[in-house]
C-alpha cells in the first residue's frame, strides 16, 4: 500500500495539474499501479506453492508494495516492488547470470533438497539420527541421503537392497525465473489508454 507521504504527493500532483490531460494522466497512473499490484499479487499465490500445494512463507507475499515518485515531472511516477527481501529479485529473474542466482551450502558440504514425497518435513539432523541410530535401514550416499525400501535388486547378478532417496544432496541449485512483478506491470499498463481515456472524459465534463 502505498505511504501517507505516497497519498499526498498524489494530491498535489493533481492540485497542481495545468491541465484536464494532465489531471487524467494523473489519475490513470494512480489506477493502473494498483491494478498492477493486485496482479502481482495474485501471480504470486498461483506461482509460489509448494508440493501438493503446500503454501510457502509469506514473507515474499508480504514484502510487495508500490508508490510514487516526484521527479520534477507534471505527472507522478509509479513503482511496484519488494522490501526487504533479498531474494526477491532473483526469483522475478531467476539466475540468469544474477549475482546469488545460484544457492550454495554455506557451512555444510552439500546442499540438501527433500524429497517430500517420502521425507515429509524431515530434517538433515533428524535423518542423521536416524542413520547412526539404524544404519541397516538408512545410508548417506554421495548424492542423496536414503532408506532402504525393504527389497532386493539384483545388479550385475548381486542382490543389493533398494533405496529411496529422501534428500538429494547437491553442491549448488540455479534458482529459475518466476516473474510475478513484470507480468502484473505489462498487462495493467495494456489497460492504460482506456483509463486515460476515461478520466479524460470525466475531467472534460466538469
Amino acid at each position: 500500500m502505498p505511504t501517507p507521504r505516497d497519498i499526498v504527493e498524489i494530491v498535489e500532483y493533481y492540485r497542481n495539474a495545468t491541465s484536464a490531460v494532465k489531471k487524467a494522466a494523473t489519475k490513470a497512473q494512480v489506477a493502473t499501479i494498483v491494478e498492477a499490484h493486485e496482479q502481482a499479487l495474485r501471480n504470486q499465490k498461483r506461482q509460489f506453492k509448494g508440493l501438493h500445494g503446500r503454501r510457502l512463507s509469506g514473507q515474499l507475499f508480504n514484502s510487495q508494495y508500490y508508490g510514487f515518485e516526484r521527479d520534477g515531472s507534471d505527472i507522478p511516477t509509479s513503482f511496484l516492488g519488494v522490501r526487504n527481501i533479498p531474494y526477491g529479485r532473483i526469483q522475478e529473474y531467476g539466475s540468469g547470470g544474477l549475482p546469488g542466482g545460484v544457492v550454495k551450502p554455506v557451512k555444510a558440504k552439500k546442499l540438501w533438497i527433500p524429497n517430500y514425497k517420502k521425507a515429509g518435513r524431515m530434517r538433515p539432523r533428524e535423518f542423521m539420527s536416524l542413520l547412526f541410530s539404524n544404519p541397516a535401514y538408512y545410508h548417506l550416499f554421495p548424492n542423496m541421503a536414503a532408506r532402504w525400501t525393504g527389497n532386493y535388486i539384483a545388479e550385475r547378478g548381486v542382490r543389493k537392497k533398494q533405496w529411496e532417496p529422501l534428500f538429494y544432496l547437491k553442491d549448488s541449485v540455479k534458482i529459475p525465473p518466476r516473474p510475478f512483478l513484470t507480468p502484473a506491470v505489462a498487462a495493467a499498463f495494456l489497460n492504460y489508454p482506456d483509463k486515460f481515456a476515461k478520466y479524460l472524459g470525466e475531467e472534460l465534463d466538469r
